[in-house]
């Protein structure tokens, strides 16, 4: 919205010709967020992905997503020692806020995968790779993301979204909202 603003005032002041922003149509709902998948459609697509776990990065990238409640950013820059406590945790140890540095447990379901991907691995070594043997990017994750959601069935959900509905599903099974929050590693 920033951006389109910054054009159109552009525009007005004979700067530029043309805002190229300005066909540019939102992703999602103004002020709601971007869709989520409901709790049965993401039980679809989490049994979906846990069938390729310890074969796939993609799909392993995925279910920490949806079991975890992380960022993308802090699952794709993971190296293998931040896998701790046994492979019971996974440390994030910088991210988008000081409150994002904490080390979520790691669903008993997906640990094995997890330790899978450390075993005879230097500590330095990205726990989840590309084909270049690299950390992945975001969009690495998105699009594989989307082919999982069509294998499942379920409606496309961008990963952030995973993150969203691992909120709601935290805070409608009774967990406090301030605790929530702090898994997140939001700071209110």
């Amino acid at each position: 919205d920033r951006a389109k603003e910054c054009w159109r005032w552009a525009v007005k002041q004979g700067l530029v010709r043309h805002n190229p922003w300005a066909e540019v149509e939102r992703v999602g709902r103004a002020k709601r967020g971007k869709p989520k998948l409901t709790v049965d459609e993401t039980n679809r697509l989490a049994d979906a992905c846990l069938q390729d776990a310890d074969t796939s990065d993609k799909a392993l990238a995925i279910l920490v997503l949806i079991f975890c409640g992380v960022r993308v950013s802090e699952v794709t820059r993971r190296q293998v020692r931040d896998v701790d406590a046994g492979g019971t945790r996974l440390n994030i140890p910088a991210a988008k806020t000081r409150a994002g540095e904490r080390a979520p447990a790691i669903p008993e379901v997906i640990q094995a995968a997890v330790q899978l991907r450390c075993k005879g691995r230097p500590g330095t070594a990205p726990l989840l790779q590309n084909t270049l043997g690299r950390h992945p990017h975001g969009d690495w994750v998105r699009l594989g993301l989307k082919d999982y959601c069509a294998r499942a069935g379920v409606p496309f959900a961008t990963p952030h979204a995973l993150r969203g509905g691992w909120a709601d599903i935290a805070y409608s099974a009774g967990e406090l909202s301030h605790r929530v929050a702090a898994a997140l590693g939001h700071s209110s």
